[in-house]
């Protein structure tokens, strides 16, 4: 099966780059209300519920992260899982059974 390409995954390099895309995420901070005693300028008058609302949106992302990020990091098991198994019915690039 000569011009076949491998498919392989070097669990390192995979973990490495899951790894910044969690803490890139995790960097994200929820923001603080504003501290307005009172306004009736209408501007104004939302921004605080616009920052409840982005806070829970920002929750809900990172909650999202950390779980595809265990998700990447299984996948990455499971091919190397699967590769071992698959290897085991080969000898010298021959099918065994």
């Amino acid at each position: 099966m000569s011009g076949q390409a491998e498919i392989y995954v070097q669990t390192e390099e995979w973990a490495g780059q899951v790894g910044r895309y969690h803490s890139g995420v995790a960097s994200v901070r929820p923001l603080s209300t504003l501290p307005f005693s009172y306004t009736d300028l209408s501007p104004f008058k939302n921004f605080n519920q616009a920052i409840q609302n982005l806070n829970t949106s920002v929750i809900k992302y990172r909650t999202y992260v950390n779980s595809q990020s265990s998700n990447m990091l299984r996948v990455s098991e499971n091919k190397l899982l699967d590769d071992r198994s698959g290897a085991d019915g080969f000898q010298d690039g021959i099918r065994l059974k």
